[in-house]
Order: C-alpha cells, then structure tokens, then sequence
C-alpha cells in the first residue's frame, strides 16, 4: 500500500491542481484515502481518453470491471485498498468510461446529466463514504457535487474534447449543423450551450455544498474548497466571455490562494441556515433508478 499510497501522491501532484489544494484540508488519513481515490479514477480516464486503440481500451475497461476484486493492476488494487462497502459506484462508473473510449455526441440535456452521473457523480459517491458521510441522506448531495464539477470540466474542454470527436454539450443546445470537426477548429458556436451548462452546474453546486453537513466537520472544509475552485473555472469563463473556450481556462493561483484563505478563516459552514432544506428531487429526474439518486414516488 505504501509503494500505491506514493504512485497515488505522485499522480495527485502532477494532475489534480485543485485537488490537490484542498487536500491539504482534509484529516491524514482521510486524506491518503481520497489520494487513492483520485490515483484510481485518473487512470481509469486517461486509459479511455488517451488510448492509440478505442475499441481494445473498452475492452480493457469491461475487463477491468470484471475483475476489479482480482486484478493485480495498479488502479485494481488501490480501488481494493479503499475497502468500500459498495462497490455499484465503482462499477457505473467503468461502464459509462466503456462507452466513452470513441467518438461521442451527447444529444440532451438529461443524456448530459446521466453521462456527468457516471463519470463524476459516481466518484462523489465513493468520496462521501471515504470520508465518513453515514446518512443515506448524504448521497443525493455528494453525486450532485460530482455532476457540477463534471459540467464545468466539460465547459472549458469543449475544444480539446471536439479534437477527440466528443461533443458533451448537447446537440439540442447547440447551433445546427456545429459538429466536432467544427467545434475542433472553431469552439465559439458552443458559447450559448456553455453559458448554460454553467448555470446548470450553479443548481447543482448548490445541492453538493448544502450537502456538505452530512461530513464529519473535519472533512467539510477540504470538500467546500475543491468545490468552490471548480465552481471558480466557471465563473472565470465567465469573465473572460466566449474567448475562453479557445484555450483551457485555470483558476488564477492567487485566487485560489484567496480561496484557500477564505476556507481556512472563515466561519464554518457557510450553510448552516440551509440544515433543514432536503434535497430537490428534480435534479434527478433524468437518473431513474441510477445508485444513489434521490428516490422519486
């Protein structure tokens, strides 16, 4: 586990920028474990997104899948050294990274939900038990801070995705006849479906950070900070208008410094006149039956 504990460290500090920051707010232990968790789920996505053959990194995928309990592979055996209760987030998602090896086009907004669920929702699950949410109540919340973050990644990648034939922004928001050789040579027509994705990672953001009170109170702060410097990605893009889109925006480091500084000193949590508010079930009408979602009537 050391050995793992160390690639996971090393994997963490080359890629999870954000993370990164605010896992220095997390307990120790709590801390390696949610490492782990990032160093897992990385490699996952770089094996469907940066793969030379789609259809033999599906098949590495479904393989994985398989075997996730007996596999010597790296990714394997961290994902064994969580030691998680239940393993249906791990598996959603693996099947949705399965499906998204090739050329993709999500055509809706709830087939954009349901692909922001399995990529990132499903994480959310697997951290709320990592740091020691109990509350089945806790769940509906912490997919829903995955799905925003997820929506935000897929806003400030729209030109690097179109380079790989993906468009996430649905279709029906989008100019017609915008494809992804379009979108690859010019990502200003996606603006529109930009600005909407962002206000709907807000309603999302919302829940997540509400859920916030269902952690132990010496994880809140660490989660609030890694939400609150995804949320900012949106709000630079947002500054910067359409222009955004032709490169990857970042969070300026001194605003996340300012970030950090707002997490560390502040009062803490900055929702707690939010305690009784339950989750809104119509965020999750495009999930079904989906592990974790809100149970609908």
């Amino acid at each position: 586990m050391n050995s793992d504990l160390s690639d996971a460290n090393h994997v963490l500090g080359r890629h999870g920028r954000s993370f990164h920051l605010a896992a220095r707010f997390l307990p120790a232990q709590t801390r390696d474990q949610a490492t782990c968790l990032y160093a897992f789920c990385r490699e996952l996505d770089d094996l469907a997104d940066h793969s030379a053959n789609p259809e033999m990194a599906t098949t590495e995928l479904l393989s994985l899948l398989a075997t996730l309990h007996q596999s010597d592979r790296p990714a394997c055996r961290i994902y064994r050294s969580l030691r998680l209760a239940n393993d249906q987030p791990a598996e959603a998602l693996l099947q949705t990274l399965a499906k998204d090896t090739g050329p993709r086009c999500i055509q809706s907004s709830d087939e954009l939900v349901q692909y922001a669920y399995g990529v990132a929702g499903t994480v959310g699950l697997m951290m709320a038990e990592i740091l020691g949410a109990t509350s089945q109540s806790a769940s509906p919340h912490a997919l829903d801070l995955g799905i925003a973050m997820q929506l935000i990644n897929i806003c400030r990648d729209v030109r690097e995705d179109a380079r790989r034939s993906r468009v996430y922004l649905p279709k029906e928001w989008l100019p017609q006849g915008v494809t992804a050789e379009t979108l690859a040579n010019d990502p200003l027509p996606a603006w529109p479906a930009v600005l909407k994705s962002i206000r709907l990672a807000e309603e999302y953001f919302v829940s997540g950070f509400t859920g916030l009170k269902y952690l132990p109170k010496e994880s809140r702060r660490g989660i609030w900070l890694a939400g609150r410097v995804y949320r900012e990605i949106g709000q630079e893009m947002l500054r910067l208008g359409p222009q955004s889109l032709l490169n990857r925006t970042v969070v300026p480091k001194w605003r996340r410094f300012a970030l950090a500084l707002l997490c560390l000193f502040s009062p803490f949590p900055p929702f707690k006149n939010l305690g009784n508010i339950s989750h809104e079930s119509r965020l999750h009408v495009a999930l079904g039956g989906l592990c974790g979602n809100h149970s609908t009537p």
